[in-house]
């Protein structure tokens, strides 16, 4: 059984902060969509804090981040088109997280 201290970062309950949030802001606004996306902040912050802990950028969820920015693109600003671009970025992300970590090794 490992007993690594926890971070910090690691102790903010955001799976609670989350759902609390959430349902405040639905019940005092009734604006339940799209306020639902703030679902996505939790694997986002876990996976940030996983990649901060392992020094890799590459455990990061950068594919759940794009979706974030291409609904909150089409949801607020109705910008669908040329929204769908930013998928176009996932690929060039691990391009350079790989390139990024080939070159750390030939040091």
């Amino acid at each position: 059984m490992s007993h690594e201290k926890k971070h910090v970062l690691e102790k903010i309950p955001l799976d609670l902060i989350v759902i609390i949030t959430y349902v405040v802001i639905g019940v005092l606004t009734s604006v339940w969509h799209p306020t639902w996306l703030i679902f996505l902040a939790i694997p986002l912050w876990h996976s940030l804090l996983d990649a901060i802990k392992r020094r890799r950028i590459g455990y990061f969820a950068f594919p759940i981040f794009v979706l974030v920015v291409f609904l909150l693109l089409g949801f607020i600003g109705g910008f669908w088109h040329p929204g769908w671009l930013v998928f176009l970025s996932i690929p060039l992300f691990y391009a350079f997280v790989d390139n990024f970590a080939n070159d750390k090794k030939g040091d």
